[in-house]
């Protein structure tokens, strides 16, 4: 199913240790080969406050036409029905839940492309922290003859989540930011309808080379109690690279706000050259006194290899004066760029791969200066310092006889992240290779983000990452079957659906793996 320790105290690393380029931002159910049916759907939700009734969220869901199963109905044309359930928990019990049939639109001919179908749900919660389960099963579609579901129906997907809702009246807020496919003015109200538009949701946060234009939706809260309907605000809104924090100047826009009782955020960028790269996408508010009263974050990721930015002149920057300015080696000068891929950008990879090649000394040097000045411009010596002690303690922790600590899974791991919060190592397991699992308590705004490695050599300290349950990171459905060092094919296995990590789970399996997975 697609759902899709040694800490250096250096306060200049720690911006260079949570940094991770995320494929995607969504959950997306989709096809697997463990499952009869191949239903696909991208789901998304956001969290948004109403005055007068409270907190709510809102969920989008799109279901991908031509992965639904259509028969004809009592029309005599064909559809598509999905049934969805919502289950809302808190301690363990079910607080909310919504259980329904959602239909796709009547078609006429199925040997066309089937339509995609979208469903939005709005859903009043209170504050608090909520274990959020969405299941989706096409109704339509067949069990196989050996995956019994008691309803002849095919298997049902299953995603759990983790979100918190705490929305008050005594500082400003910002509402979670959604994106838009399209939108109209609303003539009649209906379930698109939000601040006098419908408004089709983009359900992804992935934007490729084909779409030209981003449209985003959001609400600021409480700037009338506290600002008061006398006084204006600064709302700034841009694009910044992901990894370094800093603001693109093309896509940087602002406006005075007059207070109210709820403002509305709705704007769009024009993006046909944004180059490929990670991003986010940002909502600030600031006083008069140029003071940021709150601001939000939303991840989004570009793909689009027409585009390039253009670096700053490096052959302008004169480097001899600087802390790599002394540097004449082109080993170390190779190490010091390959060290810095675990953080760099898209863009910055891509460059210095190409500069790797070249063996111009110089040129590297005023690329490796420049990449420092984008993160600290008033200290980059200071910055690749701090980050410098982290790579030499990963190098210590994680070489091979043949590959640097930094090169290493567990070591581009570390330098991304960080030291994780729980690490537990099995090396004398009786069916399996040795293997770790580190555990972090929070990643990227996800709770519980964990990594497997496992050594298949039993020498040295090549620890290779097998599973993962981060965003953009490496998801093996059957790890546990490729840990076991002592079976060439896998036996009595059986699909778990309310299993966390959505594996095969083989019932004859004695290893303590899976206990430390779920149970770090």
């Amino acid at each position: 199913m697609k759902i899709k320790k040694t800490q250096t105290s250096i306060s200049s690393a720690r911006k260079a240790l949570s940094k991770i380029a995320l494929l995607f931002a969504i959950i997306i159910f989709g096809a697997s080969a463990a499952f009869a049916a191949n239903l696909e759907a991208r789901f998304n939700y956001a969290k948004y406050y109403a005055p007068d009734d409270g907190p709510y969220i809102e969920t989008f869901m799109t279901v991908i036409g031509n992965s639904a199963t259509f028969v004809k109905n009592e029309n005599n044309k064909f559809q598509a029905s999905v049934a969805i359930t919502y289950l809302f928990k808190q301690n363990g019990e079910v607080v909310d839940f919504r259980k329904y049939n959602l239909m796709s639109p009547e078609v006429e001919d199925t040997s066309l492309s089937m339509p995609n179908f979208i469903d939005i749900q709005r859903i009043s919660l209170a504050n608090g922290a909520y274990n959020l389960e969405v299941i989706i099963q096409d109704v339509n579609r067949k069990s196989a003859a050996n995956d019994s579901t008691g309803t002849g129906m095919a298997k049902p997907f299953k995603m759990t989540d983790v979100f918190t809702i705490d929305f008050n009246d005594k500082t400003v807020q910002i509402s979670d930011i959604a994106f838009i496919e399209s939108f109209t003015k609303t003539s009649t109200p209906n379930v698109l309808s939000k601040s006098g538009y419908d408004m089709v949701p983009y359900v992804s946060n992935y934007f490729p080379e084909n779409i030209s234009e981003m449209i985003f939706y959001s609400e600021i809260y409480n700037l009338l109690d506290i600002v008061g309907a006398e006084n204006k605000v600064l709302l700034k809104y841009y694009i910044e690279s992901y990894e370094t924090k800093q603001a693109i100047d093309k896509y940087n826009k602002f406006q005075r706000l007059q207070a109210d009782k709820v403002n509305v955020v709705f704007s769009k960028f024009d993006i046909k050259d944004l180059p490929s790269g990670n991003y986010n996408l940002v909502i600030e508010i600031r006083n008069q006194q140029n003071e940021v009263l709150v601001d939000k974050r939303y991840y989004l990721q570009r793909n689009n290899p027409g585009a390039q930015f253009a670096f700053q002149d490096l052959d302008a920057l004169d480097i001899n004066a600087t802390f790599i300015g002394s540097v004449t080696s082109m080993d170390v000068m190779r190490d010091y760029i390959l060290c810095v891929q675990p953080i760099a950008e898209s863009r910055e990879k891509k460059f210095s791969e190409n500069l790797l090649l070249s063996e111009d000394i110089t040129l590297m040097k005023q690329f490796f200066f420049n990449f420092w000045v984008a993160r600290n411009a008033l200290n980059p010596e200071q910055e690749w310092a701090g980050y410098k002690l982290v790579v030499d303690n990963v190098n210590r922790e994680f070489s091979t006889m043949i590959t640097k600590g930094y090169a290493t899974d567990r070591g581009r791991i570390y330098l991304q992240y960080g030291a994780p919060n729980i690490m537990r190592e099995r090396k004398h397991e009786p069916e399996t290779y040795p293997f770790q699992i580190w555990q972090y308590n929070e990643l990227n705004g996800k709770m519980n983000q964990k990594f497997l490695f496992y050594n298949n050599s039993f020498a040295d300290q090549d620890y290779q990452l097998l599973h993962s349950n981060v965003l953009g990171e490496m998801q093996t459905k059957n790890w546990i079957y490729y840990l076991r060092s002592n079976t060439t094919s896998p036996t009595n296995l059986t699909d778990d659906l309310d299993n966390e990590v959505g594996i095969l789970v083989d019932e004859n399996y004695g290893s303590s793996a899976l206990e430390i997975w779920e149970n770090p």
